[in-house]
């Protein structure tokens, strides 16, 4: 089965490696090498004008803020400083066409631009899909450029290794590119070896054709988020890529790398007893997130979580962050240890690569319940097996903070147990579709569908109210019909 990187990743990846704007859909990424042949002029430059100046837009072609459109026009005046294909040093004028795809630039930008030409309206513009990037993103590309002519006559492997972190101050964000990488290149007769250069960047010239995989090991503390391979072909094999190397061709993968840090413990009641299925999530000390930022896990059968990929940084840990208290959850947020105000919660300061256990929480209390016991019926005393019983809160229960509906389904006996919050008022029911192709037989819901000119129906019982003195033990619910048999 083919296999593809995920979505999120590539999106994550044309927004913060400065590739492309996050609206292409492009079909590959090219390699240095494909996009130098492609393109009519290679070269970099500074922004110095534009019109109109598209403020607010980063180097990636990121969100615009006041004062810019990312889909108008725009024309951009750039100085070519280093020209390698088809223009000279001096100025050079880019016509961007009024789409999501081509990138738009603010003065003072110094990119790679890799130029397409109209030969019938002599204008450039740089198209979304090329390796056009801000300068400081284009180490690998600028590498290839400076060994031309000898670069492109010979096959090339390359790509760039880079740490991102999703950051609670700006989301999955870049970090720095990682030197001293080890990268294997392995084909059917032979491993290669490169080691990433200062600027994170590895390459290896003059390999036969054929089939390679590329894999990095890389440093302490950090491990590997995703690679995406460009070039003709490249397809993950887990954290490893399998590519084809063209005769005289060029391919190669970056990969994104994030730090190999955990914390991990277990959440217990108030008896020590662990809890599944509760979500707890990191969150940082300082206060909400400026931007998007979720590192989450719920607790499995013995009560375990554990939290994986976390950027270097102060964090709170909070058990069931968000949900309200319920009845089958009847437990309010609490924080590492076990404390319920976040200002007496426990600071975890985590490093680059650092590995936290035994992070416990233990939630001292939990919300008394009632168990409400019945039966649910037809008028004829026949049971209504696999239903639904519903307890629906009345408004003015105290604390709005609390989730104070619940739900069950009968057994085959029509048997019902359903837990409420203590002390909550409301009303108690039970419900059910009917249809006449559910019930092909029954005189009495023939009627009712006739009645609502309706194919199907939910018919309920009369509520019973439930207060603080309610016998919860022996509950009859009773629909207003007969029992037919209903058709499997």
């Amino acid at each position: 089965m083919k296999k593809t990187i995920p979505a999120i990743a590539c999106l994550l990846l044309m927004a913060g490696l400065h590739d492309v704007r996050a609206a292409c859909d492009c079909p590959i990424r090219l390699s240095p090498g494909d996009a130098y042949n492609r393109a009519a002029g290679v070269f970099v430059g500074l922004v110095k004008r534009v019109e109109p100046d598209a403020a607010g837009k980063d180097q990636a072609g990121g969100n615009t803020s006041a004062g810019g459109n990312a889909n108008a026009e725009q024309i951009a005046y750039i100085q070519v400083e280093k020209a390698y294909k088809g223009v000279n040093p001096g100025d050079i004028v880019l016509y961007q066409p009024d789409d999501d795809c081509a990138p738009k630039f603010r003065v003072g930008q110094r990119w790679l631009f890799y130029a397409s030409h109209h030969d019938v309206s002599d204008a450039w513009s740089v198209p979304g899909c090329s390796r056009s990037r801000g300068i400081d993103f284009a180490h690998d590309d600028l590498l290839y450029l400076g060994g031309l002519p000898q670069s492109a006559t010979q096959t090339r492997i390359s790509g760039v290794v880079s740490q991102y972190e999703q950051s609670p101050e700006t989301g999955f964000s870049f970090v720095k590119n990682i030197a001293g990488t080890k990268v294997k290149i392995a084909g059917l007769d032979k491993t290669n070896e490169a080691v990433t250069d200062k600027n994170g960047v590895y390459e290896i010239y003059g390999l036969a054709a054929g089939h390679y995989t590329i894999q990095i090991d890389p440093p302490s503390g950090l491990r590997i988020r995703f690679p995406v391979p460009f070039g003709p072909t490249g397809l993950p094999e887990g954290d490893a890529l399998t590519m084809d190397l063209k005769p005289g061709g060029s391919t190669g993968a970056d990969f994104v790398v994030s730090s190999d840090s955990t914390v991990s413990g277990r959440v217990l009641d108030p008896s020590g007893q662990p809890l599944p299925n509760i979500c707890v999530d990191l969150i940082p000390s300082s206060g909400p997130p400026k931007g998007p930022f979720r590192i989450q896990d719920c607790t499995k059968q013995d009560g375990s979580y554990q939290l994986n990929q976390i950027p270097p940084g102060d964090y709170l840990i909070v058990a069931h962050p968000s949900r309200k208290p319920s009845a089958s959850e009847p437990y309010q947020r609490w924080f590492y240890p076990g404390v319920l105000a976040r200002n007496r919660a426990t600071v975890v300061t985590m490093a680059q690569g650092a590995k936290l256990e035994a992070y416990d929480i233990r939630i001292p209390r939990k919300l008394p319940t009632t168990t409400l016991q019945g039966v649910l019926s037809f008028s004829d005393g026949k049971p209504v097996a696999r239903e639904q019983i519903s307890f629906r809160a009345a408004a003015g229960n105290p604390n709005p903070g609390i989730d104070r509906d619940s739900s069950a389904i009968t057994d085959d006996q029509g048997r019902f147990t359903i837990l409420i919050i203590q002390g909550s008022a409301g009303s108690l029911l039970g419900a059910m579709y009917v249809s006449e192709s559910k019930f092909p037989d029954c005189t009495e819901i023939k009627k009712l569908l006739e009645a609502k000119q309706r194919g199907s129906l939910e018919v309920e019982t009369d509520p019973i109210r439930i207060d603080s003195i309610t016998d919860t033990s022996n509950i009859k619910l009773v629909f207003p019909f007969p029992g037919c048999e209903k058709k499997n």
